[in-house]
């Protein structure tokens, strides 16, 4: 008695010349106990292979991503890797998203904050720009490229021009939120718009270091004034650090009732020790000390 059955499996993508492998399987029955299974294989041009197996098996294997879902993933990974301080790592992933998207703003800025951290001036200024040229509304790499020039007190004019751009396109995106034309999803519109105005406050305190550095102490405390009114309640923390900036410049100013008014509300919403020692220092500075009666 013999069974057989026969079916057409397609060879590998990288074989060469393409063919197709028949294969048949016939089982012989010599005795009750005895089973003899015999396969053999038939070489068949390509042309003879039937459309409808190779789309079942196209079919089974899973849909691949488009590159710009895969350079975001490998972005994302670089933010994993850049939150453990693993840097190494981190810039690895944001170069293969790049590979994928040569254009991917947001890559290029995270490979400039790196280099920045690692006080790798030329290189982060070279990622800020190009991610400024891929992408003219990033407004956190114009503020970030302002801060890598406060930080090393080079270019403070175009540091400025950078961080109020950045400014600018902060409030056009609000104003775009708020008709939601631009609304990513699973955000509501409050916490989309809490979330700019935090970034608009950066660039206000980044404009305010700005003109610190330049002696222009009406034009640094306009700044943090600046950045306080758009910071919520709900940062404490944030908002202490801006009223301490705000006192420095006060006192700088000589303006010390309004100086030690802005530093007490540094010290009444701030748990963070280094920020309160730096205002008490600022404090025990001033005529009469922190104890002269407000």
């Amino acid at each position: 008695m013999i069974a057989g059955r026969e079916r057409w499996t397609q060879r590998p993508a990288s074989a060469s010349p393409r063919l197709c492998v028949k294969v048949s399987r016939s089982t012989h029955t010599a005795g009750p106990n005895f089973k003899l299974q015999k396969v053999k294989f038939q070489i068949s041009p390509a042309s003879s292979w039937d459309a409808e197996p190779k789309a079942e098996v196209e079919k089974d294997l899973p849909p691949e991503k488009p590159p710009a879902q895969q350079a975001r993933q490998h972005y994302n990974d670089g933010i994993v890797f850049e939150q453990r301080q693993k840097y190494d790592e981190a810039l690895g992933e944001y170069y293969k998203a790049l590979e994928l998207d040569p254009g991917f703003a947001q890559a290029w800025m995270a490979i400039g904050n790196v280099q920045q951290m690692r006080d790798h001036f030329l290189q982060a200024e070279r990622a800020y720009k190009t991610a400024i040229a891929a992408d003219a509304s990033l407004a956190t790499a114009k503020n970030n490229l302002a801060w890598l020039y406060y930080a090393n007190r080079m270019n403070l004019e175009e540091a400025e021009t950078l961080a109020r751009d950045a400014v600018q396109n902060y409030e056009e995106e609000i104003v775009r939120t708020q008709k939601k034309e631009r609304l990513p999803a699973g955000i509501s519109m409050e916490s989309r718009i809490r979330s700019l105005r935090l970034g608009m406050a950066g660039c206000y305190d980044t404009l305010g270091w700005i003109h610190q550095a330049k002696a222009s102490y009406d034009r640094a405390a306009e700044m943090w004034y600046l950045a306080l009114s758009q910071t919520a309640e709900t940062e404490p923390e944030l908002r202490a650090k801006f009223h301490y900036q705000l006192g420095m410049v006060l006192a700088q100013k000589r303006e010390l009732p309004a100086a030690r008014e802005s530093l007490a509300r540094a010290r009444s919403l701030s748990k963070d020790p280094q920020l309160l020692a730096k205002v008490a220092a600022i404090e025990g500075k001033l005529p009469g000390g922190a104890g002269e009666p407000r």
